[in-house]
């Protein structure tokens, strides 16, 4: 007799659900998120165990590879696949999450995702906060370029290392102009210097890396999108083909719908013709 798992994670506890082949539940309860627990419990409860599905989330990746070097056939589920599955249930719960990956699980209804590397996270997690000082500062600028047109003075666009000199100039003579803008040049100054540092660190795992530098010789790449591109693909061996990378983007459809003439010199997807207004469709005689 199969078993099959569904494990709904939280930060502090899990749901583990185990069913057999005619969808009965054999066991449910509640483990601490750690892989040693969670192995504890599938070891315990379920020995036969032919499918371990946790929906993929923010601890997921970890989670998912501590459980595969432990030995167990783990599944990790892409996320809106699960979600459009368990939303059919009545009751939004942990348990019944667990219930329903496990049933994922037991009908081979789910659709796996690709567990990233502890590098691809730490790239992207240093990409990330990169972009987010770079956010922030831009928010700071406008902000301040917000607050010196109020007195009267354009300081124009805020791209580039000379807007701190223009407020400067612009709150001269005026105390407390200055006293509101200099918090924020303060903060301004202290952002940049330390996106140099994000700066300076992925340029370093550019120039050690062989792919980054064999990307950045086509013109339009710079260091950044190499990077981001890496972090996103990751092994590039889970693509059968090359064509498989512009759908996994969104940069091109997975799948052609055919199409209809209109009469009217356009061809039109079944999609489209159904999210058009009633009113507007060519309804037929």
């Amino acid at each position: 007799m199969g078993q099959f798992v569904g494990l709904d994670v939280s930060v502090k506890e899990t749901s583990v659900c185990v069913v057999d082949d005619a969808g009965a539940v054999l066991h449910e309860s509640k483990v601490r998120s750690t892989p040693r627990a969670i192995v504890g419990a599938v070891r315990r409860y379920a020995p036969e165990a032919c499918r371990v599905g946790l929906e993929a989330g923010g601890a997921s990746s970890w989670l998912c590879r501590e459980l595969i070097e432990a030995g167990l056939p783990v599944i990790h589920i892409e996320a809106r696949h699960a979600h459009r599955a368990l939303s059919m249930r009545l009751n939004k719960t942990d348990r019944n999450d667990a219930r329903g990956l496990a049933d994922l699980m037991r009908v081979g209804w789910f659709k796996p995702a690709h567990p990233k590397t502890m590098e691809s996270h730490r790239l992207r997690s240093t990409l990330l906060a990169r972009k987010r000082l770079v956010d922030i500062r831009r928010h700071m600028e406008n902000q301040l370029r917000n607050i010196i047109k109020t007195s009267g003075a354009v300081l124009g666009s805020t791209a580039g290392r000379g807007l701190l000199k223009k407020v400067e100039t612009a709150c001269e003579g005026d105390a407390s102009l200055t006293i509101i803008c200099k918090p924020l040049m303060e903060v301004i100054k202290t952002v940049r210097s330390q996106t140099a540092e994000y700066d300076r660190l992925l340029r370093g795992m550019a120039r050690l890396d062989a792919t980054a530098r064999r990307m950045t010789t086509v013109p339009g790449v710079g260091m950044m999108t190499a990077l981001a591109f890496m972090s996103t693909i990751d092994d590039p061996n889970r693509f059968r083909r090359s064509s498989d990378v512009g759908p996994f983007l969104g940069l091109t459809p997975r799948r052609h719908q055919p199409a209809r003439w209109t009469g009217r010199g356009v061809y039109r997807s079944k999609a489209m013709a159904l999210c058009e207004p009633i009113s507007t469709r060519r309804l037929p005689c």
